[in-house]
């Protein structure tokens, strides 16, 4: 097994505080890297990547949904800063359709937030022989995803779909439904369950690569 270079370092970012730090705690225990960086705000990580990033051979670890925003534009300036950079994109997704959504992105690794200390280590290691890395936990799921019927909603579960889709808040969706904050929370709240989904961008992907939103059409001017 070939070794990681000595001047080698791992940065982590997560938008949850916890989330990074648990995860780089994990990193450090490997012992492979020169030095672990964990960040959990965007800014101190751009100011990073501008000052060291392009110092060392570097792993980056990167959860791919971020409040409601995906992690390219962040991942596109590590490779800016580091030609060379390692991409592993940690996270907690379950939904297959997903899963291949973000593998087209096609990173270096994709790890699950379930992993423990010997499949992040195996997971270092794959990388360092040029190899890519996917978690058994997400091949299991891609692997059972045909013994499953597709994601079926209600009439009014695809309605508050399009209004989430085309950006309308809680209050906004209540208010255009004519329903209470509550009732919209607990409709969303099944509806990721159903689709197996952590989070609303998550849901919205995974809605809109099925087929299940669609783009509003555009105004058109009379002639």
């Amino acid at each position: 097994m070939k070794n990681i270079s000595g001047n080698t370092m791992a940065i982590v970012y997560d938008d949850h505080r916890m989330f990074a730090e648990s995860i780089g705690s994990l990193i450090e225990r490997t012992n492979c890297f020169q030095s672990v960086h964990t960040f959990s705000e965007e800014k101190e990580l751009m100011n990073f990547l501008m000052k060291k990033g392009n110092q060392n051979e570097m792993f980056f670890f990167v959860d791919f949904y971020l409040d409601n925003k995906h992690c390219i534009p962040i991942i596109n300036e590590a490779k800016r800063v580091n030609k060379k950079v390692q991409i592993i994109i940690v996270s907690s997704v379950q939904n297959a359709g997903t899963i291949k959504y973000i593998d087209t992105f096609e990173p270096h690794g994709f790890l699950s937030k379930k992993a423990g200390f010997d499949e992040v280590l195996a997971c270092i290691h794959t990388l360092q022989e040029g190899k890519r890395y996917i978690s058994p936990f997400m091949k299991q799921i891609l692997n059972d995803d045909n013994n499953y019927g597709p994601v079926k909603f209600t009439p009014r579960e695809t309605e508050l779909l399009q209004y989430f889709y085309q950006g309308h808040s809680i209050v906004s969706t209540a208010e255009q439904m004519s329903l209470s904050m509550h009732t919209v929370v607990g409709h969303r709240r099944r509806m990721m369950e159903k689709a197996k989904c952590k989070s609303m961008a998550e849901l919205l992907v995974f809605c809109r690569k099925n087929g299940l939103v669609s783009d509003p059409e555009p105004n058109r001017t009379e002639k």
